[in-house]
Parts: structure tokens; sequence; C-alpha cells
């Protein structure tokens, strides 16, 4: 496995879910934790940007994943690492399927225009569903002669 390189995507792999983070250097990833009164990330409102310890030497079940290198020109290393320390301690909305750690990583790596082309596919998607939905609602409640 190769080792990280500032401003890489950590992706580490947990028993129920994948968590992400970005690798800063000096042994350090910063990531965005879910907080609130519950135990699981699925109902937060909030999280918190935290820096911590990565221990690349002793077995984290991780790997580098650049995942959309290409499709998308990441920014500058030190713009990445830049914008990744200055939100340390922030707390930032937190949704476990547009907002999460995931997505927090990516606006990182690449900007917000990949994010705002992504949430452009991501309506379209759900424009689609919900039409075929309604195709199968009226289809189902029809009543037939």
């Amino acid at each position: 496995m190769p080792a990280p390189k500032p401003g890489d995507l950590i992706e580490f792999f947990q028993p129920k879910f994948h968590h992400w983070g970005i690798y800063v250097g000096k042994n350090l990833i910063i990531h965005l934790v879910p907080i609130g009164k519950t135990t699981t990330s699925m109902m937060a409102t909030h999280g918190i940007v935290e820096k911590k310890p990565f221990n690349i030497d002793q077995g984290e079940n991780y790997r580098v994943n650049n995942i959309y290198d290409e499709l998308y020109q990441p920014l500058p290393p030190e713009v990445i690492i830049a914008e990744a320390l200055e939100m340390v301690g922030n707390m930032v909305p937190y949704c476990a399927i547009t907002q999460n750690c995931h997505d927090f990583v990516i606006d990182l790596r690449y900007g917000k225009q990949r994010k705002m082309q992504l949430c452009q596919s991501c309506q379209d998607l759900g424009e689609m569903i919900i039409g075929i939905l309604r195709f199968v609602f009226c289809v189902a409640f029809t009543p037939r002669a």
C-alpha cells in the first residue's frame, strides 16, 4: 500500500461503514465527526472537525483513495491542508447522506465545483426516482376495469 501524501483522501474500513479523513502530513489526519444526542451518525445534525494522529505503521485498516482524481483536478496540497487546518474545531452541519465525512474531504480535495456538479447529478437522479415512484404508485392504485 502506498504511503499517504499530504492532501490524500484516507478511507478507513470500520465494521458497519467507511469513514473518511484527509492526510495533512506528520502522521495526522483531519476528519469530520458527527456529534449530538445520538450514538449513531444517522441522526446527527452537526459534526465537529477534528485533527487526530494517524498511525500509518500500526496496521490501521485504511487505504489511500483519491476517488475522483481521474474526473477532477485536485487542489494543490498546500491549499487543501491550509483549509483543513483552518476548519479544525469548527462545528458544521452534518447529514449522514448529504453532508458527511466523505463529502467533507471531497470538498477539501476537489473544491466546491465538484460538489456542485455532483449535487446536480443527485438532483437529477432524485427527480428520476420520484418519477418512477409516481408511475409505480399510479399503476398499483389505479382501479382496473
